[in-house]
């Protein structure tokens, strides 16, 4: 049973690389822990929300992503390090490299959304003040499970670490 889940988890990977939607993270992939592995095979398999760590400092903020092309193609890439940026005291993002759009397109966020933002592209999580815009060109992977004010914690830019939670 171990061995299919394996052929199975490295096939995927296989493919994503060959269609060029994954970074080559295959040395990262063979080093995670089995329950890395086994939250990753629920996302592909369509089951569970997967849940992810944003990591800053001290600070950890919880997230559980849904089973999308766009949110397993997001997956591919942890664990990831990027340089946010905090914009309108709403949210924070970065550029991130282009994943699929077939996802739950949203014709705006609400409070706790973790987005990728098409025309970025980018990654984005919004914290605050929905209702008070009109951002478009947004899918919606998942959202924040943890207290949204623990984002007042992080400065105008955070270099934030995002992995599958352990």
């Amino acid at each position: 049973m171990k061995k299919t889940y394996k052929i199975l988890f490295f096939s995927m990977l296989f493919i994503l690389m060959l269609t060029g939607c994954a970074m080559d993270r295959t040395e990262e992939k063979s080093s995670k822990p089995v329950d890395e592995e086994q939250q990753a095979r629920s996302l592909v398999k369509g089951e569970n929300p997967v849940k992810i760590n944003l990591i800053s400092g001290s600070t950890v903020i919880e997230a559980e992503l849904d089973n999308s092309e766009t949110s397993k193609q997001f997956v591919s890439t942890l664990p990831i390090t990027l340089s946010m940026k905090r914009s309108d005291d709403r949210e924070y993002y970065a550029r991130i490299p282009k994943l699929s759009e077939n996802g739950n397109a949203i014709p705006d966020y609400e409070n706790g959304d973790v987005t990728y933002y098409t025309k970025g592209p980018s990654f984005a999580v919004f914290f605050a003040k929905a209702g008070k815009s009109s951002q478009g060109n947004l899918i919606r992977m998942g959202k924040v499970t943890s207290d949204l004010s623990l984002f007042e914690q992080l400065g105008n830019e955070a270099t934030i670490t995002i992995e599958l939670k352990k």
